[in-house]
């Protein structure tokens, strides 16, 4: 029979945040370990603190109410960590890694201190009340969903690397004779229009929108709401360029017709394969580009700025070459990304029906051997 106790977090967990050490980033050795904050990686040193599987949860930040990036990440091997991160392990009550399913689906709104910052503090976050099966229950959960984390984490790896072999491609195309080409006379570029407020949902309904920054956390973007009313429109294969807002600036692509927002703009090359060099033209001389926005505080690109912004092209000789050889590399991770996406929405399936009890353990396995 499937049972589930109430614990408070702090009785199912090991603390490790006296370990933690904050560097300013102009003491920081640059090095091959990664350096955690609240929300993830936000650099690389030359040590670590930290060796094996942990869970960090965020200790302050606007993202603890908004949630807009995970409150709870594990990290496993070598690393450092700040103040900003608790730093958790499971006891033998717990598992770390489904802890970090629970907190995921756990709301801790009334948790948090702070009204202009808030904060998360270590006496809060060990009062967190969380239901877990037997030890034994969570660790074949665990193993299941991990096997499509896994898969995920590889997926990230290849995209990386393909990111990195495209920029040196375009790199070597620039680096001896190129040309510096105003961006609207090789590309469209398109701003995008927010639709009336109440014709969006969230229900599917519609047309998928992107509004701006806060879905693209990947090279795919992934829509939060829908529209039924007028919008203005991005196809497959678009550049997407936020225009608006703290992350202006930021680029993704469309893997299919978005309805698209104000905060973004689509960019679509004349030719075929062009979008793609593009891209990295542009991620290339992209601070350049930004000196053109306007407003401080809320910066935002106009149309006029990104048509007149200059990115250096390859030599007539090798634009075509160069274009289809980055091309080729952006429809991988495109598609490497698409796989991720679909792994990640079946463990987002499976999760709960797991932690439920209402998805049996057998099935669930049976549904990853498949898709892997």
């Amino acid at each position: 029979m499937f049972e589930v106790k109430t614990y408070k977090l702090g009785d199912v967990t090991i603390n490790f945040d006296a370990r933690r050490v904050p560097v300013r980033a102009r003491d920081r050795v640059p090095g091959p370990y990664p350096y955690y904050g609240a929300s993830g990686v936000v650099d690389y040193v030359d040590d670590f603190l930290f060796d094996g599987e942990y869970l960090l949860i965020a200790e302050d930040g606007e993202n603890l109410r908004t949630r807009k990036t995970p409150i709870a990440f594990v990290a496993e091997g070598k690393f450092w960590v700040n103040n900003h991160a608790h730093v958790v392990q499971g006891n033998h009550l717990a598992n770390t890694r489904y802890l970090c399913y629970v907190l995921a689906r756990t709301n801790i709104a009334g948790f948090l201190s702070g009204s202009t910052q808030p904060k998360l503090t270590q006496a809060a976050l060990n009062a967190i009340p969380v239901d877990l099966p037997s030890r034994a229950y969570q660790d074949q959960v665990v193993d299941i969903l991990r096997a499509l984390d896994d898969k995920i984490a590889v997926n990230d790896r290849i995209c990386a690397s393909l990111s990195e072999l495209a920029t040196y491609l375009f790199k070597q195309a620039t680096k001896d004779s190129a040309e510096w080409l105003r961006l609207g006379d090789i590309a469209t570029v398109s701003m995008g229009q927010s639709p009336p407020g109440e014709t969006c949902n969230r229900e599917g309904i519609g047309h998928p929108l992107l509004n701006g920054p806060t879905e693209f956390g990947a090279l795919l973007p992934t829509a939060a709401q829908w529209t039924t009313g007028a919008a203005r429109f991005c196809q497959r294969g678009d550049l997407l360029l936020c225009v608006r807002g703290s992350t202006t600036g930021r680029l993704n692509r469309a893997d299919q017709e978005y309805a698209i927002g104000r905060g973004l703009a689509a960019i679509r090359g004349h030719r075929p394969g062009s979008t793609s060099l593009i891209h990295f033209a542009l991620i290339d001389s992209i601070t350049d580009l930004l000196a053109f926005a306007d407003g401080s505080v809320f910066p935002n690109l106009p149309r006029t700025a990104i048509e007149n912004h200059r990115v250096a092209w390859p030599p007539p000789p090798l634009v075509a070459k160069t274009a289809d050889n980055i091309d080729a590399l952006v429809k991988k991770m495109t598609t490497t990304n698409f796989e991720s996406r679909v792994l990640s929405r079946l463990r987002n399936v499976l999760l709960p029906g797991l932690m439920s009890g209402q998805i049996r353990v057998r099935k669930a396995e049976k549904v990853v051997e498949e898709v892997l």
